[in-house]
């Protein structure tokens, strides 16, 4: 079945060029992202090739990580991709059995070095990925990411699946606020979503970080239907020989957009350690 909002039932006395530009935008820097995605993933099999020193596999066993080429594979990605590394390899050297003639402080100080010592390599010889130069941290409270992460994306599906939605809706708010205004507020929402979602993870210091369009998204169906009430939104619906453009309701697309991000968030997004 494909289900397609495209516009608001509304006439445009003028284009959107804003709306068509920050989603132009977002498709570009998803294209850089996956370009250094596979640069990195090449280098970081070619470093995994190389098994590492012997004393690196034995910590490894001990902390109950797997020293093979394929697991060391996965365990840098995770640590590359940790909003913190150097706390998630402290808690990895507080796992395991102490090393011969070590106790206590002394065995996780110096199984902490000897993995620390592993990935720090790595980051020298690794390229990094722009994804996480990207990616909002919850508990930085930077405007900056907070600005950048809404142009970043998991993948195609997250992407397409948040343009559809914003040209939707947020086309419709740009020609009717102006393009300055709408400019105002497209920061507003992005530094106001980022603000919120640092909020909401006060207390949980392993927070993932975040992005996506989603939270300007959900604050452009919020002035869509402020601006507009009782808005519909023309919808190209196709299942099997039935295709047809309807005109929806605004509120029911609202519902249809939060339960596919809720699905993103609980589903993809746990499966990739960020929050889309």
């Amino acid at each position: 079945m494909l289900f397609l909002p495209f516009r608001a039932d509304l006439e445009h006395f003028r284009f959107p060029w804003l709306t068509l530009l920050i989603a132009l935008a977002c498709v570009v820097v998803l294209i850089v992202q996956q370009q250094s995605d596979v640069r990195f993933l090449v280098a970081a099999e070619d470093f995994c090739r190389d098994r590492g020193p012997a004393l690196w596999r034995m910590t490894m066993r001990r902390v109950g990580e797997d020293p093979s080429p394929a697991g060391c594979l996965r365990h840098m990605v995770k640590l590359d991709a940790a909003p913190d590394p150097e706390r998630r390899l402290h808690a990895l050297a507080a796992r395991g059995r102490p090393l011969a003639g070590l106790d206590g402080r002394a065995d996780r100080d110096y199984k902490y070095s000897v993995l620390a010592a592993r990935f720090h390599r790595f980051e020298a010889l690794v390229p990094r990925r722009v994804t996480p130069d990207l990616w909002y941290v919850p508990g930085s409270w930077d405007p900056w990411h907070m600005l950048t992460s809404v142009f970043a994306h998991a993948d195609w599906g997250h992407l397409v699946g948040n343009l559809v939605f914003f040209f939707a809706f947020a086309a419709s708010v740009e020609v009717l606020l102006g393009t300055l205004v709408y400019l105002l507020v497209f920061l507003g929402l992005a530094l106001g979503t980022g603000v919120f979602y640092s909020l909401s993870m006060l207390g949980w210091p392993d927070a993932p970080p975040t992005l996506g369009l989603s939270g300007v998204v959900m604050g452009m169906m919020g002035l869509f239907a402020a601006l507009v009430p009782g808005g519909r939104i023309r919808t190209l619906v196709w299942f099997l020989l039935f295709l047809r453009v309807v005109s929806i309701p605004a509120w029911v697309l609202v519902l249809v957009y939060a339960g596919l991000d809720a699905w993103r968030l609980f589903g993809l997004g746990a499966d990739q350690g960020v929050n889309l």
